[in-house]
């Protein structure tokens, strides 16, 4: 049976120990709030990393996404210049009634804004 022990400020004693009770409910209680803040700092590193991951991916995501519209602008490129290139020039008509026109021309060069260069040093003339 438990009895109060003198100096001990109200707790409760063991009789032949003579140990406070209320002394070994600290222990008890020191546990469970290390326990509790070991979880809860587990788990802030566990969810800093997922969104570190998560942040990451989203990044590869978007890079992928960005190289996969630069291949689509890069693909309408090439099949214009290729469709382009199919077309071939087949003169000027003649106007009945007409004056007759002769042009001459030598190394002609066309480039376009953008830096690319359509006709370099080209000659020719139509009569």
């Amino acid at each position: 049976q438990a009895v109060t022990c003198p100096g001990a400020y109200g707790l409760l004693c063991l009789p032949a120990s003579g140990e406070a009770l209320g002394s070994r409910d600290w222990s008890g209680i020191f546990l469970v709030l290390g326990a509790t803040l070991l979880v809860h700092c587990t788990a802030v590193v566990i969810f800093l990393q997922y969104r570190d991951v998560q942040r990451s991916q989203l990044n590869m995501s978007m890079e992928c996404e960005a190289v996969e519209q630069f291949e689509a602008q890069l693909i309408r490129c090439m099949t214009s210049i290729v469709s382009a290139s199919a077309y071939s020039f087949r003169g000027i008509r003649a106007v009945r009634n007409a004056h007759q026109i002769s042009l001459s021309f030598t190394r002609l060069s066309l480039k376009l804004p953008d830096g690319r260069c359509l006709l370099r040093g080209v000659t020719g003339d139509f009569a």
